[in-house]
């Protein structure tokens, strides 16, 4: 159950983290679409936010739309308040599950299917967002609003570390963060692979940083 309760903490505190922050000074965003979030939990399907049809463009493959700054902006603080507002759907059902099993085993089963949504939902976002921002656009906001990105600036922000060097420590933190930040399967095989995973990162970012950011970097971590 401590898993659980670590699982359940971490991923409503990012999703309702996020909401706040992406909220903050702006009026409140109204609710999405019926049938935007997802309520059913027996349907895996997860639902994008609609498109308006009245501003639809046809999109190179591969290429973002041709925008003023002013319009990239706007479209990306909707998509921003679009997924929030599912993620916030998601987070509130992941909230009552947990608050179902605090006197019991718990259905540890259902809540990885809630953060895989949200894992999804990261995904799905960020596909968007490059419809509409390049790539270094996209990585520039990414550096600034996603939790690997706060992360980066918590831990190397006040040291000598170069743009270059955060940036690759991003990339590669991100990477990893893609494939296990929702997962929290304990099982022995997942344990062993996720150490794995994580032993070759550290390695590859000991490479980019040198001992001593290095030590500054892994100081905060939880093993």
């Amino acid at each position: 159950m401590k898993w659980l309760a670590i699982a359940v903490v971490v991923a409503v505190l990012l999703v309702l983290g996020m909401a706040r922050k992406e909220n903050s000074g702006k009026p409140e965003v109204p609710p999405p679409p019926a049938g935007a979030a997802v309520a059913d939990k027996t349907k895996p399907v997860e639902t994008k936010p609609m498109a308006d049809p009245t501003t639809k463009l046809v999109i190179a493959a591969g290429r973002p739309m041709t925008l003023t700054p002013a319009e990239k902006a706007a479209r990306v603080e909707k998509i921003c308040s679009d997924y929030n507002a599912i993620r916030k759907g998601v987070a509130d059902e992941l909230a009552a599950v947990a608050a179902a099993s605090a006197s019991g085993p718990g259905p540890f089963g259902e809540t990885n299917v809630f953060l895989r949504r949200l894992a999804l939902l990261e995904r799905e976002q960020r596909t968007d967002l490059a419809q509409v921002l390049d790539a270094q656009e996209l990585e520039d906001f990414e550096l600034r609003e996603s939790s690997t990105g706060q992360l980066v600036a918590m831990r190397l922000g006040a040291t000598v570390a170069t743009e270059a060097q955060r940036r690759a420590v991003f990339r590669l933190r991100r990477e990893f963060d893609e494939r296990f930040g929702f997962e929290f399967d304990l099982s022995r095989n997942a344990l062993v692979e996720r150490d794995r995973v994580r032993k070759e990162m550290d390695a590859r970012i000991r490479v980019v940083l040198g001992e001593d950011l290095f030590a500054v970097w892994t100081a905060g971590d939880l093993r």
